[in-house]
């Protein structure tokens, strides 16, 4: 059973999931984004570095490839994105296209899947009533969940 709190935790989160829908379209570049930026602008790793200060052309080439494997810290990462204009954006989302935080939360709590057992009997007997979505979400609210 969750609290109030977490309702309007749940419920802020579901509109920043819906704000951030057109960027879960994104992919990243498959060199990585400070790369592609960099190129982009027509900026070289002197010319970055150089923005840095205090910095090489090859940290920069260093940070460009840890990024692209995915091992690039967050601040290393912002460092370069600011010395280039640009800034970093993160945000989680659910990780099911168009999946809300409430629905998220609703299928680890295990209502879900709860409600899908007792679909899959009465489906077996011949009452299956459908439609567990909707189901999922009403009942959830009905319970003082949502």
């Amino acid at each position: 059973m969750i609290n109030e709190y977490q309702v309007i935790r749940l419920n802020n989160l579901d509109q920043v999931a819906t704000d951030a829908e057109p960027v879960r379209k994104l992919k990243k570049p498959p060199l990585g984004w400070l790369r592609s930026v960099r190129e982009g602008l027509g900026l070289s790793l002197r010319d970055v570095a150089r923005m840095i200060g205090n910095l090489s052309p090859q940290s920069v080439h260093q940070f460009e490839k840890n990024e692209a494997a995915g091992t690039l810290t967050l601040r290393n990462f912002e460092r370069v994105a600011a010395a280039m204009g640009c800034r970093v954006v993160h945000v989680l989302v659910p990780g099911r296209d168009g999946q809300t935080f409430t629905e998220l939360e609703a299928g680890l709590s295990g209502d879900r899947r709860l409600l899908e057992d007792t679909e899959h009997t009465m489906t077996l007997e011949a009452q299956a009533v459908g439609n567990i979505d909707e189901r999922a979400k009403r009942g959830i609210r009905r319970h003082g969940k949502r």
